[in-house]
């Protein structure tokens, strides 16, 4: 009996994880789901692999840093954000993804 109900107890805790993971990844527009282990640094080999590393710990969020991700379309700007994001919203922290026409606008729509 102890088994059974520790074995509902893990079901409806990994139920209720993922939803709030689920939720808490369309509050932070980071639709489509994207991972740091998917990047392709070959594609761009300007990225600092060890930087991009040290920002997968999440530190920044703690210390309420904001990070800048800045360059031409097409270098993985918003697959790096989405990814770290990711990172962010399961390890259980709250994440806000937007670009700098996002905010603004959002600062213009504000005054």
């Amino acid at each position: 009996m102890e088994r059974l109900l520790l074995d509902i107890a893990r079901e409806e805790f990994a139920t209720r994880e993922s939803r709030r993971i689920e939720v808490a990844l369309r509050t932070a527009k980071l639709m489509p789901v994207k991972a740091l282990e998917s990047l392709d640094f070959s594609f761009q080999s300007s990225l600092d692999r060890e930087r991009i590393a040290a920002l997968a710990q999440l530190d920044f969020i703690r210390s309420a840093e904001v990070v800048h991700f800045l360059g031409p379309p097409g270098t993985g700007k918003s697959h790096l954000a989405t990814a770290l994001g990711v990172a962010a919203v399961k390890a259980g922290r709250s994440f806000y993804r937007a670009t700098l026409a996002e905010l603004i606008d959002g600062l213009a729509r504000a005054l």
